[in-house]
């Protein structure tokens, strides 16, 4: 067969063009199925030899194909994941300088598209989940304090808090006691290190950019609505969130997002009486009741679900805290 480039022994460290040449023809769906798998054997050889996380971040760095860097990433989050141990610590000194500077300096500067950013996101979180706090304690510091370098590390801080959630905090995601233990390793830090500091870049991106990004908006809200079960609830229940997320219950486009925070701080849990006071200082009946009649007309939509679920939330933690000072 002739693809162009020589499929080479694992042992041999392949070119940046020969990497690159053999990530298209694995992803090319035009190229020869035994091509195309010879190519997958011939990547795999790179990413296991030794200094093949090196290759995949250089590779990155130059190739302006997508699918190349998409591949970069993969091999580096398998590492992270699976081979992390092996490396040494100036190997994982690299790495980190490598993942920062590509947060806050490469995503600047680059239009990457959702799925090479969400990926950088994940390889992020993996990152973190081994290192941080301990031997990465700027991990999170590092990219608050690249906010103002534009709209792509404002989106790029969203999905990694997101990919936090998904890949570490998350209970659903947690197979062992030791998920569990990461889990709580990284929330402690968090909340000591940089919580308040994360909230407030929250309020400034939602006050910021509702209107002109929605988009931006929406994935504020959903990340917020994640991390409000196990913050200090006097982050969000002040004179700035509350009345946003009542305001935004009144924007078509961020009502199931607004709902689900405001839902998830009815739910805090905390003891009944300071639960009733709680939602005494929370419910916003008339613009509750308003937001309900403005969606009346529409008994399907997802934005009547979501009030409905959170009306559902505040009768039900009310009966439970009245049915314990009662002494039932």
């Amino acid at each position: 067969f002739d693809t162009g480039f020589a499929f080479l022994p694992s042992a041999f460290v392949a070119s940046m063009e020969e990497a690159e040449k053999a990530v298209i023809c694995m992803f090319s769906q035009a190229e020869d199925p035994r091509i195309r798998k010879q190519a997958s054997d011939f990547c795999d050889s790179l990413r296991q030899q030794d200094g093949g996380w090196r290759l995949a971040c250089t590779l990155f760095l130059h190739s302006k194909v997508l699918e190349v860097r998409f591949w970069s990433l993969q091999a580096l989050h398998e590492v992270v994941l699976h081979r992390y141990a092996a490396l040494t610590p100036p190997d994982c000194a690299e790495l980190r300088a490598f993942l920062v500077s590509l947060v806050t300096e490469q995503v600047p500067k680059a239009e990457f598209p959702a799925f090479i950013v969400n990926k950088i996101a994940q390889l992020y979180a993996a990152l973190m989940r081994n290192e941080y706090p301990e031997t990465w304690p700027e991990a999170a510091t590092s990219v608050l304090g690249a906010l103002n370098s534009g709209l792509a590390v404002v989106d790029m801080f969203l999905r990694i808090l997101d990919a936090i959630d998904a890949d570490i905090v998350n209970a659903e995601f947690h197979r062992s006691p030791a998920d569990s233990a990461v889990s709580m390793r990284v929330k402690d830090a968090l909340r000591e290190q940089c919580i308040p500091d994360i909230v407030s870049a929250c309020f400034t991106i939602l006050e910021s950019y509702h209107a002109s990004h929605p988009a931006l908006g929406k994935t504020c809200l959903g990340v917020l609505a994640k991390y409000i079960p196990w913050i200090d609830i006097g982050l969000v229940m002040n004179d700035k969130f509350v009345p946003a997320f009542y305001t935004l219950l009144a924007r078509e486009d961020m009502l199931v997002e607004a709902a689900g925070c405001l839902t998830e701080m009815v739910l805090k849990k905390m003891e009944p009486a300071p639960k009733v006071l709680h939602l005494r200082n929370l419910v916003n009946k008339e613009m509750l009741e308003g937001a309900l009649r403005a969606r009346q007309t529409d008994p399907d939509s997802a934005a009547l679900v979501s009030l409905a679920a959170l009306v559902a939330s505040i009768c039900k933690e009310l009966l439970v805290a009245g049915e314990k000072l009662s002494g039932r």
